[in-house]
């Protein structure tokens, strides 16, 4: 099954950062766009935008079924996120990404099998090996933190309806930077964005070294709805940027300073340094990588995408915080 523009999809998540860019996108590719949303409020910034919003809750199975009807294809980009400051409480976490997720799969089969694409995290892959689109799953232990117990169990729920025949595929998002229609939640705490607007302010110092293949935000979305668009049934794929331009926080940060002209960096901390601040970012962290640490070429390859450099995100990332107001 492949979608044709004039289809009808919904996207959860509308007002987050990928949600929005896949929303914006959707309508430029001739979608009939509905935008899942829990609040009025978003409902009129998306409205501006052009998707219908919808009224809905993932953990409401009713409300979830009424969403669904009619539609050809859904992409499931919303999510409790977690990385640099506070994070959500372990039942909004939950709540969002492990039930809620499994809401929706279940009102996509009782619509028929609507033809759905779950987005997921790299955090939940193995990284003994270069992490790609058929990387393991790490083992599950007690300490895991409750965003990668959400992740995984979302992903294990999508895999085994695949297995059974749902027409359902996943895309592991890689670090999402960069402009979005819906400017709040796309420079929120626990955004890169808000990494970025901190390092160019010269509040934030340190960060731990793990590699991290960063994705322009509508790349990202492009990633997603290609997925939906072409995607193959129990299909793993990665909105990853370029395999050269995988670096650390730091590294990232530091070349956006390099591009503003400023003078001062970001420091990447001493793996074996306490490093309990920067919360669950420390998961992944690793003495020693594979080289390359991350490759989403396949996805691309399949797809047929050309993800932006990491140079031209981040000046493109620049110029629309200036055009925001977030920096000057």
């Amino acid at each position: 099954m492949t979608l044709e523009s004039a289809q009808t999809i919904l996207v959860t998540g509308a007002t987050g950062q990928l949600g929005a860019n896949v929303c914006q996108l959707g309508i430029e590719h001739g979608y009939r766009v509905r935008a899942l949303v829990r609040s009025s409020s978003d409902a009129a910034a998306l409205a501006a935008l052009g998707p219908e919003p919808v009224l809905a809750d993932l953990m409401d199975p009713e409300a979830l079924d009424a969403a669904v009807d009619g539609v050809d294809g859904i992409l499931h980009t919303a999510a409790a996120t977690v990385g640099y400051g506070e994070s959500p409480s372990e039942e909004t976490i939950l709540n969002s990404n492990q039930w809620g997720a499994i809401n929706l799969l279940a009102a996509a089969e009782r619509a028929g099998g609507v033809r759905t694409v779950m987005v997921s995290t790299g955090a939940i892959l193995e990284r003994d090996e270069t992490v790609n689109e058929n990387s393991r799953i790490r083992p599950i232990v007690p300490a895991d933190p409750p965003y990668v117990r959400s992740k995984r169990a979302a992903f294990y729920e999508s895999m085994s309806r695949a297995a059974r025949g749902q027409d359902v595929s996943v895309v592991f998002a890689g670090g999402i930077f960069g402009p979005s229609p819906l400017v709040p939640r796309a420079t929120a705490q626990q955004t890169f964005n808000n990494v970025l607007l901190m390092a160019l302010r010269g509040q934030v110092e340190k960060f731990l070294p793990n590699p991290v293949s960063w994705a322009f935000a509508p790349d990202a979305a492009r990633t997603c709805l290609a997925a939906l668009e072409h995607g193959r049934i129990g299909a793993r794929y990665m909105a990853y940027g370029r395999v050269e331009d995988v670096c650390t926080t730091a590294d990232f940060c530091n070349e956006a300073l390099r591009l503003a002209g400023l003078e001062h960096r970001v420091e990447s901390v001493d793996p074996s340094a306490d490093s309990t601040e920067l919360g669950v970012m420390a998961y992944s962290l690793r003495q020693t990588y594979p080289e390359p640490a991350l490759d989403g070429s396949s996805t691309a390859n399949e797809l047929d995408l050309a993800p932006l450099t990491l140079e031209d995100g981040l000046s493109s990332t620049l110029a629309w915080f200036r055009s925001i107001g977030a920096w000057s």
